[in-house]
């Protein structure tokens, strides 16, 4: 999935969080969203996950309601600066919105055209 997060799916406001040495900053939310979706949504037994940073900023994942699998696209974000994803602080909780964001519909697009997950 990290070939198709490029930064002009952000809001003008976070594109700057994506760079050539991390450019998966500034996606979790929508990349979780849009694999959230295609893993089956609510029909599934992924939860989508949240944690509130101490810089003020939120990371999403799924977690499996099931056997505690953690699924997060962007978690490189974390691991290209040397650190871990706070998992462990994470709370559960849905989505903004019932249908996939324009964000998360832009990331399936992509997907399903490049036939590649």
């Amino acid at each position: 999935m990290r070939h198709v997060l490029t930064p002009d799916i952000l809001k003008p406001a976070y594109r700057f969080m994506a760079s050539v040495d991390n450019p998966t900053s500034g996606h979790c939310y929508h990349a979780a969203e849009a694999l959230w979706h295609l893993l089956g949504g609510q029909a599934s037994h992924w939860v989508p996950m949240r944690v509130r940073e101490s810089d003020g900023m939120t990371h999403w994942w799924l977690r499996h309601r099931k056997n505690g699998e953690i699924a997060d696209p962007t978690a490189d974000q974390y691991r290209c600066i040397g650190e871990e994803p706070p998992y462990s602080l994470g709370k559960g909780g849905g989505f903004l919105t019932k249908n996939p964001s324009k964000p998360a519909q832009e990331i399936i697009r992509r997907l399903h055209t490049r036939n590649s997950f």
